[in-house]
């Protein structure tokens, strides 16, 4: 399966970073084709610009090939070739970061991830079969769910009404990382990179 893994953490020696090896070799041992995307190595810009918004505005009756940003052109090129969306990221604030947040925005726009009718939105990202995410939580779960973990949410059912609709999901998440021992840490490294494997 064609993989595209997406990925936001400003530093490259973290146990997130960590957690994005994990989760490309036990793509690739697998079998799987894998493209990453690190959103802060490649110093993806999330933030829409007027001039975007102005285009955004008119996505839908032009779509988006003739879209002011190339980086931008390229990543919806390479969600468009995956069957596969994996995102990796830590959740701060009860959500996503705001680097990936801006990922979503700036590249799943009209007329390429979805089409406005006049009953409603109608899904685009057909060809994207099965959304992966994996995060950690400085909070238990508890505190988690009271929350309403918005990045679940964005992912696992904003997002998936734009995939295919026999789009599956799987979510690996490891609650209060700040207190985690090292052998906690090892065992959800292990448990992310045995995890992809069975996808």
């Amino acid at each position: 399966m064609r993989c595209l893994v997406v990925h936001a953490h400003p530093d490259p020696d973290s146990f997130n970073t960590a957690l994005l090896r994990r989760v490309e070799l036990g793509l690739r041992s697998a079998g799987h084709e894998v493209d990453t995307i690190d959103l802060h190595q490649s110093s993806f810009d999330p933030c829409v610009s007027e001039d975007e918004h102005r285009h955004y505005l008119t996505l839908v009756d032009d779509g988006p090939d003739g879209h002011l940003d190339p980086v931008v052109a390229d990543h919806m090129a390479r969600v468009g070739r995956a069957e596969m969306l994996v995102f990796v990221y830590p959740t701060w604030w009860s959500g996503l970061p705001a680097m990936m947040k801006g990922w979503l925005e700036r590249v799943l726009l009209p007329g390429f991830a979805f089409t406005l009718t006049d009953r409603g939105v109608r899904p685009a990202l057909t060809n994207i079969r099965h959304l992966v995410g994996i995060t950690t939580y400085g909070s238990g779960r508890l505190e988690v769910t009271v929350l309403g973990d918005a990045g679940r949410r964005t992912i696992g059912r904003a997002l998936r009404l734009l995939c295919h609709r026999r789009c599956r999901t799987t979510w690996l998440a490891m609650h209060r990382l700040d207190t985690a021992t090292d052998a906690e840490r090892q065992a959800f490294l292990d448990r992310v990179e045995r995890g992809v494997t069975e996808l």
